[in-house]
């Protein structure tokens, strides 16, 4: 047996280790060489490398993740500033529309209160005998009392005639007051300013879009649309500032990034549009409309004094004095009614505002279309399948003017420009510029032709050497007709 066993503890395999056995002392030892040390400190040494190598890669990622997460969260700041910009721009002109169409509303309704008021003159008639006596107890009275010989009353009628007279001497100078020569100038300085400023809107468009498309825009070092901004201004003006600190440098500088660009340019447009607003041309020619319905009411009052005098003087028995009453009222009737010494104003200044809101309208929806197209401006989702078919702020503009822009406008309905690269936008944005300019070229053609006509019919048609005689005529008859009646009156009290 013993044989046996001693048989499979041969059958062992020699490499195996020996079993441990509880409780036996076995002698620790620890191999030292020099080989081994040396082994042992390059282990160390890779461990540490790789975990050196480990945290470095995971700084790395936790870097390059801050790093994403900042420039995503710069994004989104970006963007939302952009939509916040955007939203308050947009108020601003909803709050500009409505206060230039309730100053609009203001003048149509002053105008046709002034044309249509009327004034119902009640002339008071005394009839009775009673009534006459009431005047006085003088010696003149009592003989008309007693004879019944009529006695013209010299105090009624002397102030019916200084009211005449008054009335056609104030009415007469009034009716032809032109606007003052400087009122003239300022509408139009204003007027030529505003449509200098959208060009130099559409000039910076035009930079922007070479900018893009990867040109130099530059010309001795400064930026053609910005040199334009400058000189339409003193150097100090606050609309100036979005060209010179904002959109020029950008455009100055090389390798300018495309969102700081469109923002700058966005700034600097509504800048150019603001900087004479429309509001600003309307209030200017607004003072030219000096056309006032007072010294026609004034002539009116003329009529109905000498009216009543003539008759006045007729009781009283002055028939050449109610002569001359009588005839008093043929010149100021005709001071009255005559058609040449009201300005012919109102209409051209009514064309000129027409042809103005279609010039900024115009101007408006070039940039707003320029905005969706670069994607700086987002379409509202009730607008994505019909935006490029309507009109937008078109409708104030004159449909031949509009046909060039429209035409331009309508095939970007088929293109995708949400998902469109920038540098593929830029040449359907450089078609829609090339059309508005040639748009707003006209449009601005049909705003300087209003603007003559304003400013020739601020120019009295009036033909002096026949009205001067006809006023003097229509103050002095009045006073020429007390002379018959102290005549009278004389010869009744002697």
């Amino acid at each position: 047996m013993s044989e046996t066993r001693t048989g499979h503890e041969d059958e062992h395999d020699p490499h195996d280790a020996p079993m441990l056995v509880l409780g036996e002392d076995v002698e620790d030892v620890e191999d030292t060489t020099a080989e081994e040390l040396a082994r042992q400190r390059q282990e160390l040494e890779e461990q540490r490398s790789r975990m050196e190598q480990e945290a470095r890669r995971r700084r790395e990622e936790a870097e390059a993740e801050a790093a994403r997460l900042r420039r995503e969260a710069e994004e989104k700041l970006a963007r939302e500033r952009r939509e916040t910009e955007i939203e308050l721009a947009r108020r601003q002109r909803e709050i500009d529309d409505a206060e230039r169409e309730l100053e609009r509303r203001r003048r149509r309704l002053q105008k046709e209160t002034g044309r249509t008021a009327h004034v119902e003159v009640r002339p008071t008639r005394r009839s009775g005998r009673k009534d006459r006596e009431s005047d006085g107890n003088s010696l003149l009275a009592a003989v008309d009392r007693r004879s019944g010989t009529p006695v013209p009353r010299l105090g009624r009628a002397g102030a019916l005639a200084a009211l005449a007279a008054a009335l056609v001497a104030l009415g007469a100078p009034l009716s032809i007051d032109p606007p003052p020569p400087e009122a003239v100038q300022e509408f139009v300085a204003q007027d030529e300013a505003r449509i200098a400023w959208a060009d130099t809107g559409l000039a910076l468009d035009r930079d922007v879009l070479a900018y893009l498309d990867g040109e130099d825009v530059t010309v001795d070092g400064q930026v053609p649309s910005v040199a334009r901004a400058e000189a339409l201004t003193d150097g100090d003006d606050y609309y100036l500032d979005p060209f010179v600190q904002g959109v020029g440098p950008l455009l100055e500088a090389p390798g300018s990034t495309p969102q700081r660009v469109l923002s700058a340019w966005t700034e600097a447009r509504d800048a150019a549009r603001y900087s004479v607003s429309s509001y600003d041309v309307d209030r200017a020619a607004e003072a030219l409309d000096t056309d006032s319905a007072f010294p026609t009411w004034m002539l009116l009052g003329a009529v109905v004094s000498t009216g009543v005098l003539g008759y006045g003087l007729l009781r009283g028995g002055s028939r050449v004095g109610a002569g001359l009453a009588g005839l008093a009222l043929v010149p100021t009737v005709m001071l009255l009614v005559d058609g040449d010494r009201h300005l012919d104003v109102e209409d051209p200044i009514a064309r000129h505002e027409v042809a103005m809101e279609g010039s900024e309208s115009l101007h408006r929806q070039l940039g707003q279309d320029l905005q969706v197209v670069l994607g700086t401006r987002t379409i509202e989702s009730y607008q994505r399948d019909t935006y490029w078919e309507e009109s937008g702020w078109l409708n104030d503009v004159s449909p031949d003017v509009l046909e060039v822009y429209a035409a331009a406008r309508a095939p970007l309905q088929a293109v995708d420009l949400r998902n469109l690269p920038l540098e593929e936008s830029v040449p359907h944005a450089e078609t829609l510029v090339q059309a508005g300019e040639q748009a707003l070229q006209a449009q601005h053609e049909l705003v300087a032709r209003a603007r003559t006509e304003v400013v020739a019919g601020t120019v009295s048609d009036l033909d002096l050497g026949r009205y001067v005689p006809t006023a003097l005529a229509a103050g002095l008859l009045p006073l020429l007709a007390l002379i018959p009646a102290i005549v009278r009156r004389q010869k009744v009290a002697g």
